[in-house]
């Protein structure tokens, strides 16, 4: 059986600990979010350059505070994870679309049953719209219930939405499958638009750019509750929901 082309476990486990940890900045994805903004980049209308890409990994509001990396062998390994995942998914929509799986946690119920996580996916999928959203606007307005998933979990309209309603366990559920199906069917759409040299989707692993400092950078004082669940059950971080605001 050949390699997955995915992150391994223990790259998940080093990837998510970079970017939840307290030098973390303020606004940096999280791992499922990351994951949907690169599924979004890499099927989009154009073909987004790294730099462009990363700077909006570490700072979602503005694409504008670094990394903090510790040394320079940290920063090329959380380069090369990010990127790697970049070429996965860009490999696997465009030549095996059926393997394709989104990375998002879920939830484990009474009985052992589980639903998916979607929020913080699909902010992600949102903002790697957002960044050439002009570019995506005829899929947007051509075709709104095709991307409705996204915007009701992705966008803090939707997120506001969604506190009026009680999505149960079957919905979850069939709105993951959803998504997984978008995903493909968004991907298949552009790719036919792309020119040629765009169509893989394929990129390399960036150099260092001003948005990447390879020295530590510290804060004074604790940051209390970023990390925490957001009161409004959308399951994503409460700094990239309503604590957003």
């Amino acid at each position: 059986m050949s390699k997955s082309p995915f992150w391994t476990l223990e790259e998940v486990a080093f990837l998510d600990h970079f970017l939840s940890r307290d030098d973390a900045p303020e606004h940096c994805m999280d791992l499922a979010m990351l994951d949907g903004y690169l599924t979004a980049v890499v099927s989009g209308p154009n073909l987004i350059m790294p730099s462009e890409m990363l700077c909006w990994v570490w700072d979602t509001e503005h694409g504008q505070e670094g990394a903090h990396f510790n040394d320079q062998g940290e920063a090329e390994k959380i380069m090369g994870l990010v990127m790697k995942q970049w070429n996965a998914i860009a490999q696997t929509l465009t030549q095996t679309p059926a393997q394709y799986a989104p990375q998002w946690p879920d939830w484990k119920l009474d009985g052992g049953s589980r639903v998916p996580i979607l929020g913080n996916w699909c902010s992600g999928y949102f903002k790697g719209m957002s960044i050439d959203m002009r570019a995506w606007a005829p899929l947007l307005l051509g075709q709104p219930a095709l991307l409705s998933t996204v915007l009701l979990y992705g966008t803090e309209d939707g997120l506001d939405a969604l506190i009026r309603v009680n999505h149960d366990a079957a919905a979850l559920r069939a709105a993951g499958d959803g998504l997984v199906d978008m995903v493909r069917r968004v991907h298949a759409h552009w790719l036919t638009q792309r020119s040629p040299h765009e169509a893989s989707g394929l990129v390399q692993r960036p150099t260092r750019n001003a948005n990447t400092p390879t020295q530590p950078v510290r804060r004074d004082g604790p940051k209390l509750g970023r990390n925490e669940p957001c009161h409004c059950a959308s399951g994503r971080k409460y700094k990239h929901c309503h604590g957003a605001n």
